[in-house]
């Protein structure tokens, strides 16, 4: 698959937002703040944009999670494999949620 983007459509939705401390607003409004980063659970989100169409990715990352953390984490994980199991061409969505 070859994609050629027009460079004078590609551009960001927003700034990036790069949050921790544990005070997280996740809607897409938020903004960075001037607070320095702690290396604790750090949440970045960023926005791209081509012609009119904006797309959004977020991201958590842990540094020295909590055994709590880590059983979420895992537990998160172990449901999007499942859920990856039954995506499958001519499976139904419903099957997957």
């Amino acid at each position: 698959l070859e994609v050629r983007l027009k460079r004078d459509k590609v551009n960001t939705c927003y700034a990036p937002v790069v949050q921790s401390g544990g005070n997280y607003n996740l809607k897409i409004t938020a903004q960075s703040n001037s607070d320095l980063l702690k290396y604790d659970t750090i949440v970045v989100s960023l926005g791209a944009r081509y012609a009119s169409y904006c797309s959004n990715v977020s991201r958590t990352m842990f540094v020295d999670p909590t055994k709590t953390q880590e059983r979420y984490y895992e537990a998160v994980v172990k449901a999007q494999a499942a859920c990856i199991q039954v995506m499958k061409p001519g499976n139904k969505l419903s099957e997957a949620h």
